[in-house]
Parts: C-alpha cells; sequence; structure tokens
C-alpha cells in the first residue's frame, strides 16, 4: 500500500481511516512476529495477527484460532478454540457451515459461564 497523497501528512491530517491503513502499514512495514489490531485486515496477508473483538461472528469468519479470556477468579485464557473452517471463507455462507457451527456452540457457552461467573462475584 502507498500513501502518496498523504506522504508527509500528520496522522491527524488524514481521514480516520486512512490514518489506520498508515498504522498498519508501518506495523507490517517494521516485520513484527505479531500485529494487534482492532479492526479488520485483508485475509491475503500471511502475517500473524492478533486482534481483540467482541463480535463471536466477527471472531470466527477472521479466525484460525479464537483465544477466550477469564475474568474471574483472575484474568486468564479460558479456551482456545480452533476455527475449522477452509479459507477462503464466504461471510453468506458461514452460518450454515458445520465448523461455524461448532466454535459458535462453544463460544456462546463459554461466555454464558464468564457471564454467570460475573454475576456471582
Amino acid at each position: 500500500m502507498l500513501f502518496f497523497r498523504f506522504a508527509g501528512a500528520l496522522f491527524m491530517q488524514a481521514s480516520r481511516e486512512m490514518a489506520a491503513h498508515q498504522r498498519s502499514v508501518l506495523a507490517f512495514d517494521l516485520d513484527p512476529a505479531i500485529v494487534q489490531l482492532d479492526e479488520t485486515v485483508d485475509e491475503s496477508e500471511t502475517e500473524t495477527v492478533l486482534m481483540v473483538t467482541h463480535g463471536i461472528d466477527e471472531a470466527i469468519y477472521l479466525a484460525d484460532r479464537i483465544v477466550v479470556m477469564a475474568n474471574e477468579p483472575m484474568p486468564s485464557i479460558a479456551e482456545i478454540i480452533d476455527v475449522d473452517i477452509p479459507r477462503p471463507r464466504i461471510k453468506a455462507e458461514l452460518p450454515t457451515h458445520p465448523g461455524y457451527l461448532k466454535a459458535h456452540k462453544r463460544l456462546v457457552s463459554l461466555l454464558e459461564h464468564e457471564l454467570v461467573t460475573a454475576e456471582a462475584a
């Protein structure tokens, strides 16, 4: 990705979306082992990306592995779920795939358990 129009512009001078893309490009340009993002990236990338989301469908659509965090009794990894859905994934067909149904059911179960645990504390 090249940003000729914004070359030399400060992040605050670009649109919010362009600034996010600039940060992504800078992160990948540094060639890190892991990149943490709070928005989606192109599926054609081969980098390892750590994405934090609260959306079950988004997590299943984007991830090959989902790490579910637990809050109680102390912050920790509750479970790591492998998403058994081949790529490329077609979002409209996702809800009928057996791998989606399995991952979705497990994620809902884990989150319900977290909610009950949090309410009991």
